[in-house]
């Protein structure tokens, strides 16, 4: 009866993030053409589709809301019972496409991580943001980055790669009921 449909962001920031990452296209591609391989819950793809330009995108998925899904927040007394199921999901994940290569041939248009501006950016905003709410920790490892980027970046590039969610927040969420 009712479905989720997906699009570039109203937002002229968010709009051009998405599309110098190209995140909207690499995400209608994953509901097309991978998503039936996760093994773990994904909103059921219904339609989606994509062109030439990386603000070309539409995804029609199922509504989770009406499926019985619902949205996790950081303040709920279980959050952390979710982080620790969400750990296990994610687990699952990598472990399926662990070795990227077995699967890179068949899905060309899957991209390292993120790996440009957008993702100092990004980090230097959390710290602006949650700097003075979050331990000490937080900010210490967030500045790292942000003066290293390159360096970690080139780090964790060394390693075998998997498929990550790649947008993994709270707020990009559910649980499934």
């Amino acid at each position: 009866d009712r479905v989720f449909v997906k699009l570039p962001p109203a937002d002229a920031t968010q709009r051009a993030m998405v599309s110098s990452t190209d995140m909207g296209r690499s995400e209608a591609r994953f509901y097309a053409e991978l998503a039936r391989e996760a093994p773990v819950r994904v909103p059921k793809p219904l339609w989606s589709g994509w062109g030439e330009a990386p603000s070309e995108y539409l995804m029609l998925l199922e509504d989770l809301g009406a499926s019985g899904c619902d949205f996790p927040r950081g303040g709920e007394a279980a959050i952390l019972d979710y982080i620790g199921a969400l750990m296990d999901e994610l687990a699952r994940l990598h472990a399926r496409f662990h070795d990227w290569r077995r699967f890179a041939a068949r899905y060309p248009w899957v991209e390292p991580p993120l790996c440009n501006e957008w993702g100092r950016s990004l980090v230097q905003t959390g710290l602006d943001t949650f700097r003075d709410a979050s331990p000490p920790e937080f900010a210490a490892i967030g500045e790292l980055y942000v003066q290293h980027m390159e360096a970690v970046n080139a780090l964790l590039n060394r390693g075998t790669h998997t498929l990550i969610h790649g947008d993994c927040h709270l707020g990009n969420l559910f649980r499934d009921r």
